[in-house]
């Protein structure tokens, strides 16, 4: 928008973005938590469904390091990046967040582009 020249309210009125909403804290999102609501039974019949995406996950996030290593020409501590990925993910999913992993194709252009 900014590169255009088109201010943020023109963009909403010709309906490119949507209405502006009032900021919530942080604090109430923990409200939308409702652990009495979940169905615990299901919980054994996902369980191999998610044991099998960990590993998925787990083996991509390896050759996503691997691919960084060899573009960069220097070795990474593998223990040491997954652990990194890890904890993010486990304080995003306690947090209500997404998951996420490396995105090699972006560091690998930030590496190009001279950042470190």
């Amino acid at each position: 928008m900014v590169l255009l020249g088109v201010p943020l309210s023109s963009a909403r009125d010709l309906g490119w973005l949507p209405e502006s909403s009032d900021e919530v804290p942080l604090t109430e999102a923990w409200g939308l938590f409702d652990l009495k609501s979940v169905d615990w039974k299901v919980l054994p019949r996902v369980l191999p469904t998610f044991l099998a995406m960990f590993l998925v996950v787990g083996f991509s996030s390896c050759l996503d390091v691997a691919a960084i290593e060899m573009e960069i020409g220097k070795p990474l501590e593998y223990n040491k990046e997954l652990k990194v990925v890890g904890m993010s993910n486990f304080f995003s999913g306690l947090t209500g967040g997404f998951t996420g992993s490396y995105i090699f194709s972006q560091t690998i252009f930030n590496v190009r582009a001279g950042v470190n």
